[in-house]
């Protein structure tokens, strides 16, 4: 029965430029899909939270996004669907979440950038982001391996 998975790195927002140590990546994933998860992830899993944030705070400031970097971590040029959440530091309410099950943009770093954007100004649950929030956010980034087919409702498996 094939599993679904979900790659997730995250850390808070409170330095613009975290330094590596300050993040953290966490992953569920069957050992079959290990391969799976070092061509979507990398050895750069901080990059994508580090991007989601630096593309808010760009928008933010300059009311366009940021370019896409010039130079991406290795596995960054393929296609994904990404969600990125947003979420109050203090109560880990949630303040914004927008994601793409399947992608829409040339390369998974312009698909972060998209999304980091939409959940922080256009989930239609929640107010804007302003710039003084920033702070008090915590980010994570999600990114999805390609759908699979199933050939009846047996094979999907939840976890909860």
């Amino acid at each position: 029965m094939p599993l679904r998975t979900i790659f997730t790195s995250g850390m808070q927002s409170s330095d613009p430029n975290p330094p590596l140590f300050q993040c953290f990546s966490s992953l569920s994933l069957a050992r079959k899909d290990l391969a799976a998860y070092n061509r979507i992830m990398g050895s750069h899993p901080e990059f994508y939270v580090r991007l989601a944030i630096q593309a808010i705070r760009h928008y933010l400031a300059e009311g366009v996004p940021p370019p896409c970097p010039s130079k991406l971590p290795d596995g960054m040029d393929h296609k994904s669907g990404v969600f990125v959440s947003i979420k109050k530091r203090k109560n880990h309410e949630l303040r914004g979440c927008i994601g793409t099950v399947t992608p829409t943009q040339k390369n998974l770093a312009e698909e972060i950038i998209h999304n980091a954007i939409s959940a922080a100004t256009r989930d239609p649950r929640f107010e804007a982001i302003s710039t003084n929030e920033l702070d008090n956010l915590e980010f994570s980034v999600d990114v999805l391996t390609p759908l699979e087919a199933i050939k009846d409702a047996s094979e999907f498996c939840l976890f909860l």
